[in-house]
């Protein structure tokens, strides 16, 4: 005798791209990196109220421009954000952003203008 086990397993919500549509998304990335387009999407990645470029940096380098007064947490939250929200509709990366982000990293300004730094990571969100 077999026994069959009934699939009672919870069925998942999975966001799905077809083929032509992933095809299609990469054809059009491919294109415009081959096209130049690379650097005109970096440059539109700069934060609305600071001219740093953001997207590729390092955590050190991100530090010296918050050192330095060229960043600001809160800036980097808010481009960070305005990334996720071009980019995630096609990506499907990003589940949830904490809604008190603006506010955490406006606080962590404060805190670094007052001379306290906590660490490597102090005003990096992630």
């Amino acid at each position: 005798m077999t026994s069959h086990k009934s699939d009672k397993s919870p069925k998942i919500d999975n966001h799905h791209i077809s083929r032509r549509s992933f095809l299609g998304t990469t054809a059009a990335g491919s294109a415009a990196l081959l096209s130049g387009g690379l650097a005109t999407l970096f440059k539109d990645s700069a934060l609305g109220g600071s001219s740093f470029p953001f997207v590729e940096a390092t955590i050190p380098q991100l530090q010296a421009a918050m050192t330095n007064g060229q960043l600001t947490s809160r800036d980097l939250v808010l481009g960070y954000l305005k990334r996720m929200q071009s980019l995630n509709p096609t990506l499907h990366a990003v589940i949830e952003t904490n809604p008190n982000a603006v506010s955490i990293a406006a606080g962590l300004d404060n805190e670094r203008r007052a001379g306290h730094v906590r660490g490597p990571l102090h005003g990096i969100p992630l």
